[in-house]
């Protein structure tokens, strides 16, 4: 059984990236804030300008909260490897993967939002999307023997 710290950095949640992900959030945030308004109107009498910035300045703080959150509650969590399964334990949670019950085994890029990394659950693709997966990145020691081992474990798909 080995153990990994993984942090922010390992993960691809850098500087830079960081920058990006909260003016993408903040752009999103305004912009459905901004057509809200339209749609269903509050009254106010702030005038269109007046109510972009408010959107603007609202999508900036949204964006930075749930940034420094979700930084403080994934972020640096250990990640336990062992022949029967892998188990990362966050800060305020903790999630398992046996070599039975794997079923997606992916491997992502590195994008603008995160970096490289193989992604392993024991949801389908959709299930994933919904409940989560454990992220091992690229950059972690020993990445390509956990990467072969996760492959070797991940059931084959019903004819």
């Amino acid at each position: 059984m080995k153990s990994y710290s993984v942090t922010r950095e390992m993960a691809g949640y850098d500087s830079k990236r960081r920058a990006f992900r909260v003016l993408f959030a903040a752009g999103c945030y305004a912009a459905f804030q901004t057509l809200a308004e339209e749609i269903w109107p509050t009254g106010m009498k702030m005038g269109p300008t007046w109510g972009i910035i408010v959107a603007v300045i609202a999508g900036v703080v949204f964006a930075l909260i749930c940034e420094f959150t979700f930084a403080t509650w994934f972020f640096p969590y250990t990640l336990v490897v062992s022949d029967d399964c892998i188990t990362a334990v966050f800060p305020r949670s903790e999630r398992t993967v046996r070599k039975a019950e794997v079923k997606t085994v992916t491997e992502t890029n590195a994008n603008a939002f995160h970096g490289a990394a193989l992604r392993i659950s024991k949801y389908g693709r959709l299930g994933t999307w919904f409940w989560g997966c454990i992220w091992i990145p690229k950059t972690l020691p020993d990445f390509d023997s956990i990467r072969t081992m996760a492959l070797s474990w991940k059931t084959p798909a019903p004819d």
